[in-house]
């Protein structure tokens, strides 16, 4: 009985608890991060094929009031041309009149962290299409 009593007062944990507990987080950090990592670049792809769908309406916006298409290169500059609030989310996007500027345009969405996955959308696509280095495919 004085040795449970003794136990129970005891304060702090052993070397070796804490070497356990440390051992089992690492285990699951393991298996959790990539995973994490894979979900999150997912949720990048989804949200820059938005963008393009967002930057699709605008242009189209464009043609109705001016006629015309608009190009531009980086996301500041998209913003500017089409009045938009593209984020800088490590993603380049950029639009080429193809055609000349009353026909047609191909905008496109370059992941900035060297993937190689680049999604595009033109003026009759309504839905982004994506190269085959893409995390996220697009249905």
């Amino acid at each position: 009985m004085l040795s449970i009593v003794k136990y129970m007062f005891k304060k702090g944990f052993t070397l070796l608890e804490l070497m356990l507990v440390v051992v089992i987080v690492g285990i699951i950090a393991t298996f959790a991060i990539p995973g994490y990592i894979g979900v999150r670049r997912r949720a990048e792809g989804r949200q820059s094929s938005t963008q393009l769908r967002l930057i699709h309406a605008a242009e189209k916006i464009e043609m109705l009031e001016e006629n015309a298409f608009v190009g531009c290169a980086g996301f500041a500059a998209c913003n500017t041309a089409l009045d938009l609030e593209l984020p800088n989310d490590g993603w380049t996007y950029n639009v080429v009149c193809t055609g000349g500027c009353g026909n047609d345009f191909t905008a496109t969405a370059t992941d900035a962290g060297g993937s190689g996955c680049v999604y595009s959308i033109t003026r009759n696509l309504l839905d982004p299409t994506d190269t085959a280095n893409c995390v996220f495919q697009i249905p």
